[in-house]
């Protein structure tokens, strides 16, 4: 794994946790919807990584 990459999944995976510890938070600070926008995008830049890698290493 190239270092681009894994800094790509790393800055990735902190999202996917920023966008978890929201669905923690009450719905009066952060909605529902808002909760499920944020982890969709986050899963959705984790795989987005992951398959960068994949095209780079086939």
């Amino acid at each position: 794994m190239s270092s681009e990459s894994r800094n790509l999944e790393i800055a990735a995976l902190r999202q996917l946790e920023e966008a978890v510890r929201a669905c923690g938070l009450p719905t009066v600070m952060v909605s529902g919807q808002r909760q499920l926008d944020m982890l969709a995008a986050a899963l959705r830049a984790v795989d987005e990584a992951r398959n960068a890698e994949q095209l780079v290493h086939g």
